[in-house]
């Protein structure tokens, strides 16, 4: 798969997926920091995005920031920033912070290896899956070819594939 075909996949995939009601990234910050409830709602002012896809092609977000980040979002914001950060990997930028987050928790289950994906829909999941294996296919022959091969192997391996019908709907 190409990069360009990986993205349409995650467009079709986090469609319509908004922000609303979750925390944002400059939140994750102030969250990180023991801020008040009035400095996160300052923070979350901060963040103009209007669509994931805007947050994944700015070339200026940082998803590799040592302050905040992914681990500081609630499901709503992880869903949002997840699809932002593979499209953001796809085009270079640093894949560490997907690839922990997308790893099972130490307390996973069978059926809920991670608690921040318990909010994907089956085709996100499956999109995941598939960004996987396009990093596993990108980073062929390097040191973090075996890191995505463990990964896929951990949980998402096992994620079935979308029957005909559903992505013809997720297509849409």
């Amino acid at each position: 798969m190409t990069q360009e075909e990986m993205i349409k996949e995650i467009e079709a995939a986090f469609k319509g997926v908004t922000r609303e009601g979750g925390v944002s990234w400059s939140e994750t910050r102030v969250i990180d920091d023991y801020g008040s409830t009035a400095e996160r709602t300052a923070a979350r002012a901060q963040d103009q995005d209007k669509t994931w896809m805007e947050v994944g092609l700015d070339p200026n977000w940082r998803i590799d920031m040592g302050v905040g980040g992914f681990v500081f979002l609630d499901q709503i914001g992880f869903r949002y920033y997840l699809a932002a950060g593979m499209v953001a990997v796809i085009r270079g930028a640093s894949s560490w912070p997907i690839e922990f987050q997308l790893s099972p928790d130490p307390t996973a289950t069978p059926e809920n290896p991670n608690k921040r994906c318990a909010a994907l829909s089956e085709p996100q999941r499956v999109c995941v899956k598939h960004f996987i294996k396009h990093m596993i296919q990108a980073t062929n022959n390097t040191n973090y070819e075996t890191d995505w091969k463990k990964l896929y192997d951990s949980y998402w391996k096992q994620v079935p594939e979308l029957s005909r019908k559903q992505r013809r709907k997720r297509d849409r």
